[in-house]
């Protein structure tokens, strides 16, 4: 796809461009299966990218967790 799975080596590492944070990320095995996902929902599924949020920190009861 245009948007999704852009690379490029750099610093010796491979990065990977990810629309929704709109940054190269240093591409790891969960970031490659992320781009595959969002992939899917956006361009399968006609998901909105603005229903779209990436490592979104979420607060409960008192308690923070970080969600993928």
């Amino acid at each position: 796809s245009a948007l999704f799975f852009k690379t490029k080596i750099s610093e010796g590492k491979k990065w990977i461009f990810d629309p929704i944070r709109k940054k190269h990320i240093v591409c790891t095995p969960e970031d490659e299966v992320r781009q595959f996902i969002l992939a899917y929902l956006v361009e399968t599924k006609n998901y909105p990218f603005s229903l779209i949020s990436v490592e979104k920190q979420v607060i409960y009861a008192n308690s923070q967790e970080d969600m993928m």
